[in-house]
Parts: C-alpha cells; sequence; structure tokens
C-alpha cells in the first residue's frame, strides 16, 4: 500500500515536472522566435534601406549617363540663330530694361558641334572622377604567411597561402587602386565646345544679359529686437535666400534651372543667397564649362563677363606670363637697346 503510494506520488512530480519544463520551453521558445523576429525585422529594414539608396545611386547614375544624349539630342533640333546678335540688357533688382549688348558672332553664332559638345562633357566628367576605389591585394591583406598544410599526403589540393584570392577573406585578384582619369584635351576643342553651347543656348532664346547682379534683401530684426540702423550690416543680417527667389520670380528670371554668371570672382552676397534655392545655381566667369551651361535651362550673365569670354575663347586668349629670370632677361635687354639708343643719338648730336 505504501509503495503504490509512493509511486502515485512520483508519477504526479514528475507529470507536474514535465508540466513546468514543457511552460518553460515553450516560453523559452516563444521568447527565442520572437528575438528571432525582430532580429529579422531589424534585418529586413536594413536591407530594405540599402536597397533603396542602391537603387537611388542607379538612378542618379542613369540620369548622368542619359544626360549627355537628352541634352544632345534636343540642341541637335535647335532652330536657326536669330538674324540679330542685339540682346537687351536687364537690370537684376527691378527687372527693367537698362539698354542693349551686341553679342560676338564669332562666340555666340557658330554652328553647333554636337560631336565636340559629347567629347568635353565627357572629358570634364573623366576629370571630376575622385579615382579613390582601392581594393587590398594578396600582398596587402592581413593574414599569416605560413603554408596551410604539406604539399604531398593529404589528397587535397595544394595550398600555400590562406591569403590567397580564392580563400575566405583572402586577397583581390588585381584590385582597382586611386588612380587619376583625366585626360588630354586639346585647347581648340576646348575653346570650340564652349562657344558651341553658348550659341545652342542663344539659339532658344535663354540667355539673359543683366548689367548687375546685385539684389534686395530685407534685414533680419526677429532675432537681436533691434532697429535696422543699430544692426551690423553684415551679410548674416539680411534674407538673402529670400530676397534672390523673390527677385528671380518678380522679374521673370527664375526657371526650372537657372545659371548666374556674376563678373566677380567670388561673389559672396550671391553665392550664400543662391545655395539653398534647388533651381539656382551660381558660378563665377572662371569656372563656367559646358556641363554648367547645358545642364540649366536659363543662363544669366553679367554683361562684363561677355567681354571675359572674347578674350578667353580668342586665338590667343590668355597667355601665361613669362618667368622671372625671362623677365629679367627682357628688361636687362631692354635696358641695353635704350643705353645704345641714347649713345648713338649722342654721337650724332657731336
Amino acid at each position: 500500500m505504501l509503495v503504490t503510494r509512493l509511486s502515485r506520488r512520483r508519477l504526479q512530480l514528475k507529470k507536474r515536472d514535465n508540466a513546468n519544463g514543457s511552460v518553460r520551453h515553450s516560453q523559452f521558445v516563444y521568447k527565442a522566435g520572437e528575438k528571432f523576429k525582430k532580429q529579422q525585422k531589424k534585418i529586413s529594414i536594413r536591407q530594405r534601406k540599402s536597397e533603396i539608396a542602391a537603387d537611388r545611386f542607379k538612378e542618379q547614375r542613369e540620369e548622368r549617363d542619359n544626360f549627355t544624349v537628352d541634352n544632345l539630342r534636343s540642341l541637335m533640333a535647335a532652330p536657326n540663330p536669330p538674324a540679330s546678335l542685339t540682346v537687351p540688357v536687364y537690370n537684376l533688382a527691378t527687372g527693367e530694361t537698362t539698354g542693349e549688348y551686341e553679342l560676338p558672332p564669332e562666340i555666340f553664332s557658330v554652328p553647333v558641334r554636337i560631336d565636340v559638345l559629347h567629347e568635353r562633357i565627357t572629358w570634364l566628367r573623366a576629370k571630376w572622377r575622385k579615382g579613390n576605389a582601392s581594393g587590398l591585394s594578396r600582398g596587402e591583406v592581413r593574414g599569416s604567411t605560413r603554408k596551410l598544410y604539406k604539399q604531398k599526403g593529404t589528397g587535397r589540393a595544394r595550398a600555400g597561402s590562406i591569403r590567397s584570392p580564392i580563400r575566405l577573406k583572402g586577397g583581390i585578384a588585381h584590385p582597382p587602386k586611386p588612380k587619376d582619369w583625366s585626360k588630354k584635351e586639346n585647347k581648340k576643342t576646348r575653346k570650340l565646345g564652349m562657344k558651341s553651347a553658348l550659341s545652342a543656348k542663344f539659339a532658344h532664346n535663354q540667355i539673359i544679359v543683366v548689367d548687375d547682379m546685385d539684389f534686395k534683401a530685407e534685414m533680419r530684426t526677429e532675432l537681436t529686437g533691434e532697429s535696422p540702423t543699430e544692426i551690423d550690416e553684415t551679410l548674416t543680417n539680411y534674407r538673402l535666400t529670400k530676397g534672390l527667389k523673390e527677385t528671380l520670380e518678380k522679374n521673370g528670371f527664375l526657371s526650372a534651372t537657372t545659371l548666374l554668371v556674376d563678373n566677380i570672382k567670388n561673389n559672396r552676397k550671391l553665392d550664400l543667397a543662391s545655395r539653398n534655392i534647388q533651381q539656382v545655381e551660381y558660378k563665377s566667369k572662371e569656372s563656367l564649362n559646358e556641363y554648367n551651361i547645358l545642364s540649366r535651362e536659363k543662363l544669366v550673365l553679367h554683361k562684363d563677363v561677355i567681354k571675359y569670354l572674347e578674350v578667353r575663347l580668342s586665338p590667343d586668349g590668355f597667355k601665361k606670363p613669362y618667368n622671372r629670370r625671362s623677365n629679367r632677361l627682357a628688361s636687362a635687354n631692354q635696358v641695353d637697346t635704350q643705353e645704345s639708343q641714347v649713345e648713338k643719338e649722342s654721337e650724332n648730336e657731336i
């Protein structure tokens, strides 16, 4: 009788332990499953973000690749250039006409060379490439240099290094290294490309000439609470972006994309004002190129920039100055010739 009672008690305890164990096991499985789901969710979110970033990068790359083709196709359908090269000169702040300007025909009335423009744009894009892609070869990757196992007798393929490209965490065979992608371009091709781009813009009637790049901007008084006369007149105290956008919209100079080219090398006011406007870009006359011209719908030029382009795109262009030694030699020769002339004149007088 006692044995049966003990056996029953053991069975009850065993059932209870089994029940508790199954509960604990089920709780563990549930928690592990929840943890696994959260991990999978994080992984899926990361994968989705990486996929979105990859798609965005792919779209940007396709846009860059198709930029040349689309723009050059539109240039091929360009109308004939206007008969007159006289264009009105506007005031940027008021939008009123202040006079007229005669554009040079050797720059703005040149046949558009699509092949030269394509060569120039590919040259610019190759020059702008950073070329910083770099990989580790088998001699640069981290790892031991000892032989993995003996040459013969193992039945396996012979192996000499754990850093071999065919092994996990090994080096890369022929890895990319930093390089300069720029190439040589002839001066005549550069000048002809700029002339073709400007002529195409003029043929589409997308060039605006202004006499001044100054515009009105309100002062910031809400931050300091002072009157405008007491505020130090610095650029940070003005609403530059708002002022420039309102000025361009009011005078009809703002389009889907607008390029402002000023005569001043570093116009800080115009640079700060246009930096936060998506459809506006500022460039100085020295940094103007075909890519900027063709990628923007409207081109707003300062009239002095045209004079600069006449000299820049002339056959002689900007000649490089001589070095110091040649300057010294030239000045010495000039002094010698002047002295000889004075001596000759004195001898003639005698």
